[in-house]
């Protein structure tokens, strides 16, 4: 399963983005592997960026989004394509990652 979350810097130890479509980039772990990569937000700054972040998402194969918010358009495009969407906690996205996979995030 490959695991999204936004975050600012490719850091896995940055601070998750308090905005979902417009972070500057995503980090995308990949459970099955415990490999992680960083995708470059090229849309922050635009028009209609959750929907083309959430795209993106789908585009990506992501099975679990981790984030602080994200927009209602956004989100029914996500449930459209069976990503689970999840609460952060306040630290890093490693933190966040850690958290998931131990099952003790809040369902956004």
């Amino acid at each position: 399963m490959i695991i999204a979350i936004p975050v600012e810097q490719k850091d896995p130890d940055a601070c998750v983005s308090s905005t979902f479509g417009r972070s500057g980039y995503f980090l995308l772990f990949d459970s099955q592997t415990n490999d992680f990569h960083f995708l470059e937000s090229t849309f922050a700054t635009g028009q209609s960026a959750g929907i083309r972040a959430a795209q993106l998402m789908i585009d990506n194969h992501v099975g679990v989004l981790i984030t602080n918010r994200c927009g209602e358009n956004a989100m029914r495009l996500l449930s459209a394509g069976n990503i689970q969407v999840y609460q952060t906690i306040a630290g890093s996205a490693r933190d966040n990652l850690e958290r998931c996979l131990a099952g003790t995030l809040s369902r956004l």
